[in-house]
């Protein structure tokens, strides 16, 4: 199970992993740094409307695998990552 977390650096993906010693715990699994600030400011511009940015689609079909879930926090992006990337998730 993948998390979606966008963050003014970059979009990152993190794994949820099973420790017995101390319970659920996440590792970074990918991370998508922007190039420069302008890119920032238009992803979560892009984001904020329910758009995906091409660098995300981009990000998302290296990064993960069909079969994985994806949690994300929003449902329209959702709606639209399935139209735009595939419901691989």
């Amino acid at each position: 199970m993948l998390f979606f977390f966008e963050t003014p650096g970059g979009y990152a993906l993190f794994k949820k992993k099973k420790s017995e010693l101390h319970g659920n715990s996440f590792d970074l699994y990918s991370f998508y740094e922007y190039k420069s600030k302008i890119e920032a400011v238009k992803s979560m511009e892009s984001l904020k409307n329910a758009r995906v940015p091409r660098t995300l689609k981009q990000f998302l079909k290296n990064s993960s695998k069909k079969g994985q879930s994806l949690i994300i926090n929003g449902g329209n992006l959702k709606e639209e990552l399935n139209k735009e990337v595939g419901p691989f998730f």
